[in-house]
């Protein structure tokens, strides 16, 4: 009977001992696929869900969490006894590497757009000239033809009255002719200077590209807690080296 009672208290000793110094941690981090550290032992979501509950040893503990493009956060917890502690974070600051990534993606699309942009603007303004041109020159050669006509009527007029009249028709005719074929040599001579213009800034843009060409920037990260590189491809985020994908579209 004393050995058996022995026995009994050496199993729940040990057990006491373990409930009275132990703690608990329900663990809830965004983004979900964010690495967690505590002294040293990395936890990360992998199959598991959120919340995470974690058991350590009552005492105080250094926490670092991380997530692809969010910045490193640190912190301290203190895990009692026989309690659960109920640990929430947000990770809402984009990290600087990030940042400056975003700025030359920016860069690298706004660059893109001008170069678009130009050869559009280039290609629209000398449709447009060109078909300004032709509307002008359309008018003059009307203006022409009506001249033509004009002097032939006053040429074979043989009534006074009706010499007077074509007469007045054909020299209106002319004077019509002359402003529209004025307007039209302006309006070729400006137009055709526009055009080698932009035609001029269009070229210039594209020796200077393929001189220095644009390569759309990549996003290579460390992850500072398990030493993996996380890259940006296909608008997501994926981690070749985990035994899982992390995907993280934005």
């Amino acid at each position: 009977m004393t050995s058996k009672l022995l026995f009994l208290l050496l199993g729940i000793i040990p057990c006491l001992s373990y409930s009275q110094t132990n703690g608990k941690m329900i663990l809830q981090v965004t983004p979900k696929n964010a690495s967690i550290e505590i002294e040293n032992k990395l936890y990360q979501l992998g199959n598991k869900t959120w919340p995470m509950e974690i058991e350590l040893p009552a005492g105080s503990y250094k926490i670092k969490i991380w997530a692809p493009t969010r910045k490193l956060i640190e912190d301290t917890i203190v895990i009692e006894a026989d309690s659960t502690l109920y640990y929430r974070k947000n990770l809402n600051t984009l990290s600087e590497e990030y940042k400056t990534y975003n700025d030359k993606l920016a860069y690298y699309h706004k660059q893109k757009l001008l170069k678009i942009g130009l050869i559009g603007l280039d290609i629209g303004v000398t449709a447009a000239t060109t078909a300004f041109i032709f509307a002008k020159k359309d008018r003059a050669d009307n203006d022409k033809n009506i001249v033509d006509i004009n002097s032939k009527a006053y040429q074979t007029s043989v009534n006074p009255e009706n010499i007077k009249l074509a007469k007045s028709e054909y020299f209106d005719s002319v004077e019509r002719y002359k402003k529209s074929n004025s307007t039209y040599k302006s309006v070729a001579i400006g137009g055709l200077a526009v055009i080698t213009i932009i035609n001029g800034l269009t070229i210039l843009k594209i020796i200077k590209d393929s001189k220095n060409p644009l390569t759309k920037p990549i996003f290579d990260e460390k992850n500072p807690l398990s030493k993996t590189t996380f890259k940006i491809r296909n608008n997501g985020y994926s981690n070749p080296n985990f035994q899982f994908q992390i995907t993280y579209s934005f």
